[in-house]
């Protein structure tokens, strides 16, 4: 339950935080793809874990990296309408 003295204004704080976090893990992910290929294309490591690398990329960056297009207006649009609640 929220109380009178609540700090609403941390919420688009929480919401950058998962943005920042679902965007780094996807550079990390297309870092190791890009490796992954070339290891591939090479005939070096073993070949369907390195497949498998790059079918979680494809899908991360197909299924849940657009969710950072939707987070986005909620970090920016400012704390006016948060602090117009009254508890």
């Amino acid at each position: 339950m929220l109380t009178p003295n609540y700090d609403c204004t941390r919420r688009p704080g929480f919401i950058f935080a998962i943005l920042f976090a679902t965007v780094a893990a996807g550079w990390m992910m297309a870092v190791s793809a890009v490796v992954a290929k070339r290891l591939l294309d090479a005939g070096n490591g073993d070949a369907s874990r390195l497949q498998n690398k790059l079918v979680t990329t494809r899908f991360f960056a197909r299924h849940l990296l657009p969710q950072v297009h939707g987070l986005l207006p909620a970090v920016t649009a400012g704390k006016e309408d948060l602090l117009a609640f009254r508890f």
